[in-house]
């Protein structure tokens, strides 16, 4: 009987132990995608009504400094869970505690910013490139700088709906704003993660991390609004291109996922 109490014992924290990391994994997940969730359900969080949003916001409702925050404590908090509770699981605790504590951070940093960059890519391609022209730049006419300006030098705040705007030209602007802001704080928050990246990732991270924001901050440069739809386009194409680092980074943690399946390691080298 003891040796049967035992083994129902193990099972059940064998299967208590799953399901926490099952609803680990999927809140983490939920949170790293929560700006894509919320970009494709207007209504869901932010309001379909433009008349009560103003431009300088995005057609948001809130600065984009909110924005950031809670793209930044998404990030933390699904930092913490996938270390804690799902890769171990993911890995096997023996490979898992073989890894030092960078390998770890690494591994943990993979995870996180695959899952934010193919949230973005997925916004980027469906949400905002229908947006982009040679012409127009990106939201040519819905120009956030313009309606800055009004604001200041013209004391007129513009609704979303005083610039012709519909809930399409709403939800790919707030895509956006959550898109780049995403993309900033998970490369923030993997510079303080982990500190010993190489000089290379530094300096990329900090390019984008300042040519994102200061091409797109409204309230910089507010005199050549006209310029802005162009400086948004090259914001675009830089958020574009540092989401598709996803598919350089899934091989790479697939490479290491393998191990020590040589041959199997190769072919994702080779990737």
């Amino acid at each position: 009987h003891s040796a049967t109490f035992f083994i129902g014992e193990m099972c059940e924290m064998f299967v208590l132990d799953k399901i926490k990391t099952a609803l680990a994994a999927l809140l983490s997940a939920m949170l790293l995608w929560k700006p894509a969730i919320v970009s494709f359900f207007p209504g869901f969080i932010y309001t379909t009504d433009l008349t009560s949003v103003t431009l300088v916001d995005a057609c948001i409702g809130a600065s984009t400094q909110t924005v950031f925050v809670f793209c930044l404590v998404e990030v933390l908090v699904s930092c913490v869970l996938l270390k804690s509770y799902v890769l171990p699981s993911v890995f096997g605790n023996v490979m898992w505690t073989s890894y030092d504590d960078l390998k770890r951070q690494k591994m943990v940093g993979f995870f996180v910013k695959i899952g934010v960059r193919v949230a973005v890519a997925v916004q980027v391609l469906f949400l905002i490139t229908p947006w982009v022209s040679i012409q127009n730049g990106l939201f040519g006419d819905f120009n956030m700088k313009e309606a800055y300006s009004n604001l200041i030098y013209g004391g007129k705040v513009n609704t979303c709906a005083d610039f012709g705007m519909t809930l399409g030209g709403a939800v790919a602007l707030r895509a956006w704003t959550f898109a780049r802001d995403d993309m900033m704080a998970v490369m923030v928050w993997e510079l303080a993660f982990i500190p010993s990246l190489p000089l290379d990732a530094w300096l990329h991270h900090l390019f984008v991390i300042f040519g994102v924001t200061i091409g797109s901050d409204p309230r910089l440069l507010g005199a050549r609004a006209e310029i802005q739809p162009y400086v948004d386009a090259i914001s675009f194409f830089l958020v574009l291109g540092a989401a598709f680092a996803a598919l350089v980074e899934g091989a790479v943690l697939m490479y290491h996922f393998r191990a020590p399946m040589a041959a199997i390691q190769a072919r994702w080298m080779l990737v």
